[in-house]
């Protein structure tokens, strides 16, 4: 009769390769830890390989591996398998990719040649996709930046004082909201998506009407918005910040957290100030080129990159109906959830 080779494993190694096999994040490691449980449990050699699409002579090899080393013997050892084309201690090759890469970010293709030229070898997309991913690099969309940087000073003293305001806030003694403009128009924000191959998505454009609006918004998702097809000046500003000043809905003491916009500063706003302060509002002037602050910028970003869909830009009225939907219903169908600063 022939005999047939199982490992026969103790009550520690059945626990071991178990852990392994439901947790590990490499497939092959749990590839095989899955083979020896099924030996153990008498399947043999021909039966596992043909579960898992593999020769005898692999599995025997799991097998030997695992009586030499135990579980280190299942790992995939280093340096084996196909050696990388484009090696990342090639400190030439690395500097000579990252500046090709800064003077063309938009198109890989572009550089191939450059690329293939300097290593002395045809080098494909792939290839080097995969290369300038192993040195950190990811394929996103670019952001917009600021010309300038604030004064370091003075930034660092508004900070503080921001800082002193929410915490303030936090003892409960005021609220802090966060004010600004934004436009939306027929042009929309093209955002990524997924999209089938047979019915590509859309999006109609048209450089037709456009809403400006000036929002007041607070960490907690609380928003007060006034819209106008005109342009935004320091007297709309003004009027809607009294007419924040009058409502119900604020808290009692309000910081109204803002750029340094010329309309925030003009003579009318000013003069105006004293007259808030009376009634309960304070404003706060943001440290210059700072709009990372001003968490209103994450509700003007989610409006346009996530919550208007390409459906919404049908029409002018499906678009301005979309706008009315999200400002009457942020804070409860849309939200946004803060971290703590």
């Amino acid at each position: 009769m022939k005999a047939y080779r199982y490992i026969n494993l103790s009550s520690e190694d059945l626990s071991i390769l178990s852990d392994c096999y439901r947790n590990s994040k490499k497939h092959h490691l749990r590839e095989r830890c899955h083979a020896l449980l099924l030996s153990h449990r008498k399947y043999k050699i021909k039966e596992i390989a043909k579960m898992l699409g593999k020769q005898d002579e692999t599995i025997r090899h799991w097998y030997n591996q695992w009586d030499k080393l135990g579980l280190k013997g299942l790992e995939i050892q280093a340096g084996r398998g196909v050696k990388a084309l484009l090696q990342l201690n090639d400190g030439g090759l690395v500097a000579f990719v990252k500046k090709k890469v800064y003077e063309q970010p938009l198109k890989l293709v572009s550089i191939l040649s450059d690329v293939s030229k300097y290593v002395g070898i045809s080098v494909s997309k792939d290839m080097l996709q995969k290369f300038i991913k192993s040195l950190g690099y990811s394929y996103h969309r670019i952001r917009k930046s600021l010309k300038q940087e604030p004064d370091a000073d003075i930034y660092e003293s508004k900070v503080l004082e921001m800082m002193q305001l929410i915490s303030l806030e936090k003892q409960g003694f005021l609220k802090t909201y966060y004010a600004d403009e934004c436009g939306f128009n027929e042009t929309p924000c093209v955002p990524y998506g997924w999209q089938c191959e047979d019915a590509p998505l859309s999006i109609p454009t048209s450089r037709g009407q456009r809403w400006n609006v000036f929002g007041i918004m607070s960490s907690d998702n609380q928003l007060f918005t006034h819209k106008t097809k005109n342009s935004i000046k320091s007297d709309f500003v003004i009027n809607a910040i009294e007419e924040f000043a009058q409502s119900p809905l604020r808290a009692p003491r309000s910081v109204i957290i803002i750029d340094n916009a010329a309309i925030h500063h003009s003579e009318a706003f000013t003069l105006k100030i004293p007259h808030w302060q009376q009634q309960g509002v304070e404003i706060f002037y943001l440290p210059t080129y700072s709009p990372h602050l001003n968490r209103i910028e994450t509700f003007w970003r989610k409006c346009k990159y996530e919550w208007l869909l390409p459906q919404d830009y049908a029409s002018w009225k499906d678009l301005t109906r979309k706008l009315e939907r999200i400002f009457e219903e942020f804070g409860t169908t849309f939200n946004i959830l803060f971290q703590p600063f």
